[in-house]
């Protein structure tokens, strides 16, 4: 799991019209957020919608999005992490007012150089079909 201490609160599917592409946890607190596997930080940026974001690629094509981060643990773009490993804290961060939680995908595909991560699929980790 990605945060040891929260609830799952927000599912993947469409939402509003859109599709919402991960799962959330909630904490009232600012807890640790983990690596869920091993592999290679490929970005570390922060964007309006997605605040302070971390994608870590598992390698075969296999990514996992962490977003909303108070804060980041001191890794670079490049960086080997461990599973389990702390990458940052969960947060509130983007453009606009949202409750602390951390936004999590899984991503699966191939790392396009100008899309990064947005080029590739989101997937249900609770293996749900999404909803139309």
């Amino acid at each position: 799991a990605p945060v040891g201490r929260g609830c799952y609160s927000s599912g993947f599917g469409m939402r509003n019209g859109k599709l919402h592409k991960g799962v959330d946890y909630y904490n009232a607190d600012a807890v640790p957020v983990f690596a869920a596997a091993s592999g290679k930080v490929r970005s570390r940026t922060w964007r309006n919608d997605y605040g302070n974001m971390v994608v870590i690629d598992h390698g075969d094509g296999v990514f996992t999005r962490y977003a909303h981060l108070e804060s980041l643990a001191d890794i670079k773009l490049g960086d080997r992490v461990s599973s389990g490993q702390q990458i940052g804290v969960m947060g509130n961060t983007a453009g606009y007012t949202i409750p602390r939680h951390l936004h999590y995908e899984v991503l699966t595909g191939t790392w396009q150089p100008l899309a990064g991560s947005f080029a590739l699929t989101p997937v249900d980790v609770m293996g749900l079909p999404a909803a139309e």
